[in-house]
């Protein structure tokens, strides 16, 4: 449940927040599933309903025990080419911070390269693989959290090695290994 870390994780807030916290707090407290706490997109206080609460018809609400939590075992931050595709091939998806900008924000297709000698990271993507364009161009494959109707279905493409023309996708990422499904 991302509210649930809004809310009770200490890992950011709708204003934005940083993986490797996040990470630490499913490790340390888990997470409960999205039907617990379902995104409402505002900052609110931590609870036992906050963290998983119900309610009834008539409009009564109450906190819900639940014993199903999602924890992350070994987690860290990384960073470079070489590490970020051995983390995604040993074990999966990775978090990365990358400056979203003005021509990031209306992507539509393709393979993204933007021009920024000093990228201000201000988003956190996940990279979920890598590829090679026939002309040779390589480029990892990325899934944004801005929805399907965003980008080629809520993924997009960045050029890789190029780091005035990546947004320093490459330089703080991030892995959390799930422990308990």
């Amino acid at each position: 449940s991302v509210q649930n870390v809004i809310d009770c994780g200490q890992a950011g807030s709708c204003q934005g927040g940083d993986d490797i916290p996040v990470y630490a707090y499913a490790h340390e407290h888990g997470l409960v599933d999205e039907t617990c706490n379902n995104y409402q997109a505002k900052n609110q206080e931590c609870s036992g309903f906050n963290s998983c609460g119900s309610c009834k018809p008539d409009g009564t609400c109450y906190s819900i025990q639940t014993e199903k939590l999602y924890k992350v075992g070994d987690y860290g931050p990384l960073s470079g080419v070489h590490e970020m595709k051995a983390e995604i091939f040993k074990r999966g998806p990775i978090s990365c911070g990358i400056d979203a900008t003005a021509k990031l924000e209306a992507y539509t297709g393709g393979v993204f390269s933007e021009y920024n000698d000093y990228p201000q990271i201000n988003h956190i993507v996940s990279v979920v693989g890598w590829g090679t364009l026939t002309n040779g161009t390589q480029y990892w494959n990325v899934r944004n959290s801005w929805g399907t109707p965003w980008g080629e279905q809520g993924f997009f493409q960045i050029v890789m090695d190029k780091p005035d023309y990546n947004q320093g996708i490459e330089t703080e990422c991030g892995f959390g290994v799930p422990t308990t499904f």
